[in-house]
Order: structure tokens, then C-alpha cells, then sequence
């Protein structure tokens, strides 16, 4: 999401990357999407939601973890799962097209 930041103007590249460094360093470890993609699908087919965002919840699932985002969305269905969600920043990123809306 940090590319939507840069996008809109709210940061620059240099910063974008820099926070992205800050979030890399918070991983404990990196898990293979290969690892986890038979039961995101599984998952995504029956809530209904894209395999990419339910290979997140399935890794958090099967390590007793907490999903971290700043998406409203993803946080209030990720709960619908008994996925636990801790909800950061203010917002989710605005689109250019919300931005523009927002002047």
C-alpha cells in the first residue's frame, strides 16, 4: 500500500522505502506463498475474498498470529474468520480518483 501513499503525493519514494525497510525488519520469518496456497484457495472459495488476501489469513490462522494492515476492509472480514486483526494508521490509502475528490 505504500506505493498508493507515493502515488497521491502523502510520500515520497525515499521515505516509501524506508518505511518499507522499518515493516521488513518486523518479520520473523518469510513462509513460501507455494506453502500456503491449496488452503488460501480453499479458504478464498468458501468467504468469498481473493486467495492472495486469504493466504494472510491462513498463515496467521496457522501460526496463532495477529494480521497487521491499515485496510478497514480486510481487518473487519478478517475477523469474520476469527483471524485476529490489529487495525493501524488512520485509513486505508485513498485512491487518486478519492483524492482528487477530497481537494
Amino acid at each position: 500500500a505504500l506505493w498508493k501513499y507515493v502515488r497521491v503525493g502523502d510520500l515520497d519514494t525515499e521515505a516509501a522505502v524506508r518505511h518499507l525497510e522499518d515493516a521488513t525488519c518486523l518479520v520473523d520469518a518469510f513462509v513460501p506463498s507455494c506453502d500456503l496456497a491449496k488452503e488460501a484457495l480453499v479458504a478464498a472459495a468458501t468467504v468469498g475474498h481473493s486467495a492472495y488476501d486469504c493466504t494472510y489469513a491462513v498463515l496467521a490462522r496457522r501460526e496463532g498470529a495477529s494480521v497487521l494492515t491499515a485496510d478497514r476492509a480486510l481487518a473487519s472480514w478478517l475477523e469474520g474468520l476469527q483471524v485476529p486483526a490489529t487495525l493501524i494508521g488512520s485509513s486505508t490509502p485513498p485512491t487518486s480518483g478519492q483524492r482528487r475528490r477530497q481537494r
